[in-house]
């Protein structure tokens, strides 16, 4: 099995500090191969999909990353998935991206999101399979500085909110996003805490108990999610 993550960050640093911890925490979960495609910094050839089991869809560090030719090069790949039933994950940016593509929009928010913050899932996130064996309530870490409009659309599924933000959406029968980064361990996530320069946060909270950290079941989920859809 094959997932391919394409990555929407600008500069390598900063790929190789998320879409690696990404597919790195795929690969815990299943024997085969977490491909990432560079998709702003080096536009890759074209992407057979045939080869991949599943989608997934980074983060960035452009609050602009809609202007950049990959950006919409990603979006196409993700449509083709999507018609083909592939499972697709956005993640962060990536989610806005979903959002963006089932005619939602998104916002600057007052103050960006970067720390630990509580997530809690919806009726229906407890019911959703992408969330199977986990807490109505846990902790990940968040970076982000834009978030998805509120919005009354029969076209989404919301899954989780945290006090700021919609945090999962279930957008067709394969296809999520989830604003948070459940990919980070706490040293990663403080580290990005103390070196965050930009706009005030609404949280600098640290975190302690690796205990706390249980949202990467989710890409064990998705993982599970792929490998049935193969079969």
């Amino acid at each position: 099995m094959k997932i391919a993550v394409l990555d929407l960050h600008r500069w390598i640093k900063n790929k190789v500090y998320e879409s690696v911890k990404i597919a790195n925490t795929l690969r815990n979960y299943f024997d085969g191969e977490a491909a990432i495609f560079e998709m702003i910094r080096i536009i890759p050839p074209e992407i057979n999909l045939n080869e991949f089991s599943a989608i997934l869809v980074s983060g960035s560090d452009s609050t602009h990353i809609e202007k950049y030719r990959g950006y919409k090069i990603t979006r196409e790949i993700v449509e083709k998935a999507w018609k083909q039933s592939i499972p697709v994950l956005g993640v962060c940016a990536g989610s806005q991206m979903l959002g963006k593509m089932w005619g939602l929009h998104t916002e600057f928010m007052d103050k960006p999101e970067v720390g630990w913050y509580e997530i809690e899932l919806t009726d229906n996130g407890m019911k959703d399979e992408l969330f199977s064996g986990l807490p109505k309530k846990f902790v990940s870490f968040e970076c982000h500085i834009k978030r998805i409009y509120e919005d009354e659309s029969e076209n989404i599924n919301i899954l989780a909110r945290s006090q700021n933000c919609i945090q999962a959406v279930r957008y067709d029968k394969y296809v999520w996003g989830m604003q948070f980064h459940p990919e980070d361990t706490i040293e990663e996530g403080n580290e990005q805490i103390r070196k965050y320069d930009r706009r005030e946060p609404s949280s600098k909270s640290a975190i302690h108990s690796p205990e706390k950290l249980v949202g990467r079941t989710v890409y064990k989920n998705f993982i599970e999610i792929a490998r049935k859809k193969k079969q």
